[in-house]
């Protein structure tokens, strides 16, 4: 069913027609990672298969963004990465809102340190040099995404479009566009490159709290209340002492573990430029709500 026997981790569909009930389907191999199915119109739909046994969360809060006939969104979370699908109807009058919708989106993943992946039908010819082309790459561009192909996706007997296409935030390995599918867009493919598991650090500590001090404080008043004061020799009172002691301190104190993995935060890589940048954009974000002007392409 899919490009010969290749195996693939994600597969998603935009535009996919299907409704909720068809949803209970099975794929072979493959489990409903997320879906948007329309409600009150025909057709339409973004939709995503997870291979089974792949582990992944559902991102309601992106799919709950969707907008019906105007961006119709579905989202999976991995451990390394979040994939978004898009549909967005051919609707020259919803570009503002759907425009405003991608950003709203992409703002969600400004602080995340997975890679951002975002694929489907935009319907949005990136090989025409236009307002609305140079206003939707200015967009993903703004949030440091950058479009995988610049091939044409939709060929017809008078026309060739690149209207849809995959950006990411990340290197990969490969990407191909896949023809004579049963459908009048081809498809597209990319390769990640998933990486190694953080290796990570087993610690051991003892918890230590008020409670727990009071405890120890008590245990050993009462025990060391008993203990003999007729044994002359010091080494051997010494020795009873310090067991008493080290007893109730693995009592009350109990050894825990806990893993700990490598973290990367902003300021391990951030150089001074980078930061007056993400101040700039910041303070550019700001100035979001009151203007609304179309950016210029340079």
């Amino acid at each position: 069913m899919f490009l010969e026997k290749t195996m693939f981790d994600v597969i998603c569909f935009s535009e996919h027609w299907l409704k909720d009930y068809q949803m209970l389907l099975s794929y072979d191999n493959y489990d409903v990672g997320s879906c948007f199915n329309r409600k009150s119109m025909l057709r339409g739909g973004s939709l995503m298969l997870i291979k089974k046994g792949l582990k992944f969360k559902q991102r309601h809060d992106i799919v709950g963004m969707s907008v019906e006939h105007c961006i119709e969104l579905s989202c999976v979370e991995l451990d390394e990465h979040v994939i978004v699908c898009v549909y967005r109807p051919p609707n020259p009058q919803n570009f503002g809102l759907f425009e405003s919708t991608m950003e709203d989106v992409l703002s969600k993943f400004a602080g995340c340190n997975k890679s951002i992946v975002i694929c489907g039908d935009f319907n949005i010819n990136i090989l025409e040099n236009n307002s609305n082309s140079s206003r939707f790459l200015n967009l993903f561009k703004s949030f440091n995404l950058s479009n995988v192909f610049t091939e044409p996706t939709r060929v017809t007997p008078t026309s060739a479009t690149c209207i849809d296409n995959i950006f990411c935030n990340c290197d990969y390995l490969d990407k191909a566009i896949v023809h004579y599918l049963p459908s009048d867009h081809s498809g597209q493919t990319v390769f990640f490159n998933f990486k190694a598991a953080l290796e990570k650090t087993q610690i051991q500590f003892r918890p230590i709290t008020l409670g727990k001090l009071t405890k120890f404080n008590s245990n050993l008043q009462n025990r060391l209340d008993v203990l003999g004061h007729n044994i002359e020799d010091a080494n051997k009172f010494y020795d009873k002492f310090f067991s008493i002691v080290l007893n109730e301190f693995n009592t009350c104190f109990e050894k825990k573990s806990k893993n700990i993995f490598p973290k990367f935060v902003f300021s391990d890589w951030a150089t001074t430029g980078i930061r007056i940048s993400r101040e700039r954009l910041y303070e550019l974000y700001g100035l979001k709500p009151s203007t609304r002007k179309p950016l210029i392409n340079m």
